[in-house]
């Protein structure tokens, strides 16, 4: 668990998986190489800062395509998601928050994960990393570069390949792994 944020619900996880497990064929794991399943429909997710300074006035929810993440009551307050893409529902917030309590979200498929921003000036810097991941494991999200694109990355750096160095794999097979998946994102 990282600790300068948090995500949790009051809620049961029905499943997770990340794109490393065995039991992953069950979900649909996202560009997140994570997905959580929850046992109810309905879910509240408490997220917060640690730090003053990383206050956030935006929330995307990174999700499968058709679920339901389009409203919530964030604080009090009922706001409708926009919607960019299948993948993402983004809630604007009135201010700058470290903590915000999201209930009501229709959690009919896998969640992803959360992105928070601000307007504050300055790049933006996302990381996306499991333990033991290799490129033939990214290479089985499906739809992995539309759902990369949701996010509208300006530069997109891949640091993989040492776990394939202590794999089974052929030179060979890493190199066709590493040119699809840059395919992908290109």
């Amino acid at each position: 668990q990282p600790t300068d944020y948090s995500i949790s619900s009051p809620q049961r996880i029905a499943q997770k998986g990340r794109i490393t497990s065995r039991n992953r064929s069950r979900l649909e794991i996202g560009v997140t190489g994570i997905a959580t399943k929850f046992s109810q429909r309905k879910v509240t997710l408490e997220i917060g800062v640690k730090h003053a300074d990383d206050r956030f006035s935006s929330i995307s929810l990174l999700h499968a395509a058709g679920s339901g993440y389009s409203e919530a009551t964030i604080n009090g307050e009922i706001l409708k998601a926009s919607c960019p893409s299948k993948y993402l529902s983004n809630f604007s917030l009135s201010g700058g928050e470290e903590h915000i309590t999201l209930r009501g979200i229709d959690a009919s498929s896998e969640f992803w994960g959360v992105f928070l921003s601000n307007s504050n000036n300055g790049a933006i810097v996302s990381s996306i990393s499991n333990n033991s991941a290799c490129y033939s494991h990214y290479n089985q999200i499906s739809n992995v570069a539309e759902q990369m694109a949701c996010l509208s990355p300006q530069l997109v750096i891949i640091s993989l390949g040492t776990n394939e160095a202590f794999g089974r794999f052929s030179e060979q097979e890493i190199t066709s792994q590493i040119h699809t998946l840059v395919s992908k994102l290109q």
